[in-house]
């Protein structure tokens, strides 16, 4: 006999586990029974612990490869979606033309001193700050999917 969960309530009992200490595996375990769709609305919510991506990552690649499987898991796939997405965002905040960030031995051109500054601007930032640091651990268990 199949129990019927209502999807909104199992959502919010996600949510909720957030303030845990196994905030992550605990997330990832629950996420995984979920279906694409319902995955990537969640992880796409502002609500979202991005905290929660890496260990998800790992979930995906370990069913991925116990079960030697043809398709990526949802989790993966939403995860890979939700980490573009993120470095996507990353990478528009950053100045353009590049330039040096901080010469050495020499004095700055003005170009690469108002680089600097508004380089430094975005890193002041906290929120900036706080998804490149929670995305940055998950970099290289992306990167392991990728090779698969």
């Amino acid at each position: 006999k199949r129990l019927k969960i209502n999807k909104k309530w199992y959502l919010s009992q996600i949510q909720g586990r957030y303030s845990e200490a196994n905030i992550g595996r605990e997330t990832a375990k629950l996420l995984n029974h979920l279906e694409y769709n319902e995955i990537i609305s969640f992880m796409s919510s502002s609500d979202f612990n991005k905290v929660c991506l890496q260990d998800c990552i790992k979930l995906g690649l370990k069913y991925f490869e116990q079960h030697n499987a043809k398709e990526e898991p949802a989790i993966l796939k939403a995860c890979s979606d939700c980490l573009l997405k993120d470095i996507t965002s990353i990478v528009t905040r950053i100045p353009t033309p590049h330039q040096v960030y901080s010469p050495i031995e020499r004095v700055p051109s003005s170009l690469e001193l108002r680089y600097f500054n508004e380089l430094t601007d975005i890193f002041r930032n906290d929120d900036f700050s706080n998804l490149l640091g929670s995305i940055a651990p998950c970099i290289p268990h992306y990167m392991e999917y990728l090779l698969l």
